[in-house]
């Protein structure tokens, strides 16, 4: 069963940064927020997160997740990747419960 909380669901190699931009840099249309490089545990599940006012690139590199987004449903395998509003209602998950590893 997955579980609808990503951070008990991360490998222990996997880390974050997240950075405060000054005004200026937010005025901009893109700036980097957050940066991680994220290994998951069989079960990792994110659901139903919006209204956030950002944007998210997910990069894969190993295994596969799955990516529900506008109605649709995306398998992101190594070497894909997806820009996602995250204003809008959006979930991610590993692909039939394997290690997912992305940027």
């Amino acid at each position: 069963m997955k579980t609808q909380t990503p951070y008990y669901c991360l490998m222990p190699e996997s880390w974050s940064k997240d950075y405060t931009a000054s005004l200026d840099i937010r005025r901009q249309f893109l700036f980097v927020q957050s940066i991680g490089y994220y290994i998951t545990a069989p079960n990792y599940l994110l659901r139903n997160r919006s209204h956030m006012h950002s944007y998210l690139l997910l990069y894969t590199e190993v295994g596969s997740g799955i990516v529900c987004f506008r109605n649709k449903e995306v398998t992101l395998t190594p070497g894909n990747a997806i820009l996602i509003n995250c204003d809008e209602s959006h979930s991610y998950s590993c692909h039939d419960d394997q290690e997912w590893v992305f940027r």
